[in-house]
């Protein structure tokens, strides 16, 4: 059974949560050294981000995770901020959904089981890598996205001047890039 965290209850309370989403977060002890001596990923997650924060000076880190580790966000920030390292504004975790794979409007089936899967690096090569980079960061990240293989080869093909699939704002960001690169000139 797990034991009852009046310190961390209270520190959400203040934040302005209400009870019932203080439990919902079932505040709990987390194992960090097993009984054989190994240690979790949880204390390896702890470990990272101290070493982060700590020693590398880091002000601010932004991970971007998978949804389905939504349950980890609060009790990783809480750790840290145990450890006196404000976890819960220097940690910033993104949770993106996933992304389904499109073949000209119909789903691509894939499954982990039978081995039918399309990794990343498969995927670049049908698409380029700023046709995937527009694709992927042209959503917010609590959506998911509808990739479609067959579109984004199209209109790759389409326009092979400047990028792939959006040339304007590829424009814009290397014409940015540019002028961020130039040194300044005195008159």
């Amino acid at each position: 059974m797990a034991e009852h965290h009046p310190a961390a209850e209270g520190k959400f309370l203040r934040e302005g949560k209400t009870q019932a989403q203080v439990d919902k977060l079932e505040l709990k002890d987390d194992v960090l050294r097993r009984a054989n001596g190994f240690y979790t990923y949880f204390a390896a997650d702890i470990a990272y981000h101290r070493n982060k924060f700590e020693k590398r000076g880091f002000d601010k880190v932004i991970n971007v995770w998978g949804a389905d580790h939504h349950g980890h966000v609060a009790r990783l920030q809480a750790a840290l901020d145990a450890l006196g390292l404000d976890g819960s504004h220097r940690l910033v975790i993104v949770l993106m959904q996933l992304v389904n794979l499109m073949q000209d409007g119909k789903p691509v089936r894939m499954s982990k089981r039978s081995g039918k899967a399309i990794a990343l690096h498969d995927l670049l090569d049908e698409v380029s890598v700023d046709a995937a980079r527009y694709y992927f960061n042209n959503r917010v990240p609590n959506r998911p996205l509808d990739f479609d293989l067959g579109l984004a080869v199209r209109e790759q093909r389409k326009s092979r001047l400047l990028c792939t699939v959006c040339p304007p704002v590829f424009a814009v960001c290397a014409k940015q890039c540019r002028k961020r690169a130039r040194p300044a000139r005195h008159g």
